[in-house]
């Protein structure tokens, strides 16, 4: 793809995200048992009336912001959208989002008599006719008197719910990319070893990525070949071209620093410093030792300094997401340092990991946080149960972090601040 293209994805998906950052972040907030909504700033958008909520969900639908959230109400759930208006009644027993593939707001849906549907927004796509409705990888596993089927996330029914067992056996690329004994003859799929024969479905393309399916039931075991179901769920976003470019762009810039890099780490190894090597050959932070002493620090190349103290007796740099910022380790005690020297946190906790953008470190399973984009750190001690991403994949991404304290469940955001009130 061209640079004007790559420039033009980046653009688009530029103008979503400010458009987006405009909108309240609705955080759920606990007033005395009950739930309702307010934003960061404190103003209330959804009564505190509800038994039991979930964060909002946020997706880009035909170009428009959809944001819903799970409201339980006396033993029931449903779905509120930002104004507080209830989408979806509060009348169903369970009401689970399917997570395949960032699909939007699309629900598995159980009512009062024990019947499963699929549900989209507050469309239903199905029938409440199904005992169980169990989302995959990328399908959903249909179950009806005793019977078993597969169906898509639209609802439309891939393998027909009346077999006893279904085994997925193999997927392929194209007709053309067939492998482990598998080959193409005429107008079957066989395999030369297991005396298979297989019809390849007039209404599919054999360009096309297919899967192949075992099916049984008390007369016979078939054979099967539906489309790849990851094609017909995943959309195509173009965020993730624009990453490549932004990617692009930054490889450009680090190879432009890398003969100053490896200028000053030569100087620097002749001075006494023996570096371990990190990402690249000459990244900006190594750790290193100086001269006899065995304990590790961090140099910064870029800012031609130590950035961390040759102290410890380990020191993790943290995945890609997470690259400027330093564990440190001395007698199986952990703390924190950024890039710019400063120690957030001394080496003090028993554990350490790092989620969504937040890093939480324990002592004795109780937790003490650390907001990489606010810079922001918690100040009581917490027990973690989860950090939730708000705008996930977005540039103005946040997260929630759900906590309990005293035996209360309740959310803090990366400011720290407590969305609990009694």
């Amino acid at each position: 793809m061209s640079k004007i293209k790559h420039i033009t994805l980046l653009s688009i998906l530029l103008s979503f995200t400010m458009s987006m950052a405009q909108n309240d972040i609705l955080i759920p907030n606990r007033v005395g048992s009950k739930w309702g909504f307010k934003t960061m700033d404190g103003k209330v958008k959804v009564k505190a009336v509800y038994d039991s909520v979930s964060h909002f969900t946020h997706y880009i639908e035909k170009k428009k912001s959809v944001q819903l959230a799970k409201v339980k109400r006396n033993g029931f759930w449903g779905l509120v959208n930002t104004d507080g208006k209830l989408m979806v009644p509060t009348k169903y027993k369970q009401l689970d989002e399917v997570k395949i593939h960032h699909n939007p707001n699309y629900y598995i849906a159980q009512d009062k008599k024990g019947k499963f549907a699929i549900l989209h927004q507050e469309k239903f796509l199905t029938k409440f006719i199904y005992d169980t409705l169990d989302y995959r990888y990328d399908y959903v596993a249909a179950q009806k008197k005793g019977k078993i089927g597969i169906l898509e996330l639209s609802g439309n029914v891939k393998i027909p719910v009346k077999y006893d067992q279904i085994i997925f056996v193999a997927e392929f690329r194209s007709t053309a990319n067939l492998e482990d004994g598998w080959k193409m003859l005429n107008d079957e799929i066989v395999h030369e070893n297991a005396n298979i024969h297989i019809k390849f479905p007039k209404t599919l393309n054999r360009n096309e990525a297919f899967c192949i399916w075992s099916v049984s039931d008390s007369k016979e075991t078939k054979y099967i070949i539906t489309e790849e179901f990851y094609g017909l769920f995943t959309s195509k976003l173009s965020k993730l071209k624009s990453e490549q470019y932004e990617e692009t762009v930054m490889e450009s810039a680090r190879r432009d620093m890398d003969s100053i890099y490896e200028k000053r780490y030569n100087t620097l190894s002749n001075e006494g410093y023996s570096f371990q090597e990190n990402y690249y050959v000459y990244d900006r932070f190594y750790t290193f030792t100086k001269g006899n002493n065995s304990l590790l620090g961090v140099y910064d190349l870029e800012g031609n300094r130590e950035i961390v103290p040759p102290e410890y007796e380990y020191i993790k740099t943290s995945d890609y997401l997470y690259k400027d910022y330093f564990v440190v380790e001395n007698d199986k005690k952990y703390g924190l340092f950024d890039a710019n020297g400063t120690q957030i946190f001394p080496t003090y906790y028993d554990k350490f990991e790092n989620e969504e953008n937040v890093f939480i470190f324990k002592k004795d399973n109780l937790a003490t946080f650390y907001a990489t984009k606010t810079k922001k750190k918690s100040l009581g001690d917490y027990e973690f149960l989860e950090a939730v991403p708000y705008f996930e994949y977005q540039k103005n991404q946040q997260t929630l972090i759900k906590v309990k304290k005293y035996g209360v469940v309740f959310y803090l955001d990366t400011n720290m601040h407590e969305y609990y009130s009694k």
